[in-house]
């Protein structure tokens, strides 16, 4: 096993005959060095991050090397008794960072190459929750986006709900509602926060969108401030709002007194 190879013995690693026909195995797929088409694919290699040599019909060559390009590569190959000029194969795996390129290796791999592979899986997991998470957010802002639009409300019934939060000698605080009821409401997995174009409101008075169940069938819009709740209203689209006489009555002076 050799670590951290560059200058001279990384020449003499690349001009190595087996090296070479492993990593045109791994790369091309069929033997070629031993034909004279040169060094192949190891002549893009500019440092040599960790390696270990196989032996024929025994074990693999492997090596986790930096490449010309900036990417970081795990090659694996190996033939048989006779050599790499008939039965033999190799893989070549490309990553962006080290730390990924670490995460492809097998237990015997990472024994082989004096690495913790249970070190190297945490760190993949690690990779893999922060790919998730961007997943997750790019979705979210599509959905939200989707909301935003008010489009699909179209297919959509609500109904109207008014709820006082707070009364004091100072100030009324009147929490106004749409419970929204249809097919293919758009879904999101929390709260969003979603601010209506044209009418400034604080965090706190901003409209949110919240679902009843995850089976998108029935979902809510909320919001402290009056002018959002009516732009929500000018701009959606239902089929049809249902509402009581005596709340409207409640709306209708909030709004007079507003």
């Amino acid at each position: 096993m050799q670590r951290n190879l560059t200058g001279k013995v990384l020449e003499d690693f690349k001009n190595d005959r087996d090296w070479q026909c492993a990593f045109y195995e791994a790369e091309e797929g069929q033997y070629g060095p031993a034909y004279n088409l040169g060094r192949g694919p190891i002549e893009d290699v500019v440092k040599v991050i960790a390696c270990d040599a196989g032996e024929n019909d025994t074990s693999e060559w492997i090596a986790v090397v930096h490449l010309k390009d900036g990417r970081y590569a795990v090659m694996a190959a190996g033939c048989d008794y006779t050599g790499w000029d008939c039965q033999a194969s190799g893989t070549m795996e490309y990553h962006s960072a080290l730390g990924l390129a670490t995460t492809d290796l097998t237990p015997e791999q990472a024994e082989r190459l004096g690495f913790d592979h249970d070190a190297f899986r945490l760190r993949k997991i690690d990779y893999g929750i922060k790919e998730l998470e961007e997943e997750r957010k790019e979705i979210v802002k599509k959905q939200e986006e989707l909301i935003r639009s008010l489009e699909w409300t179209k297919n959509c019934t609500a109904k109207f709900e008014i709820d006082l939060s707070w009364e004091s000698a100072i100030k009324r605080s009147y929490t106004y509602k749409l419970h929204v009821m249809g097919d293919n409401i758009p879904t999101t997995s929390f709260n969003s926060l979603l601010v209506i174009n044209g009418v400034t409101a604080t965090i706190q008075e901003s409209l949110q969108f919240s679902h009843d169940s995850d089976m998108g069938e029935s979902a809510h819009f909320f919001t402290n401030s009056l002018a959002v709740f009516i732009e929500l209203l000018k701009r959606a689209k239902f089929k049809k709002i249902e509402y009581d006489e005596d709340l409207l009555q409640v709306f209708t002076a909030v709004a007079n007194y507003a």
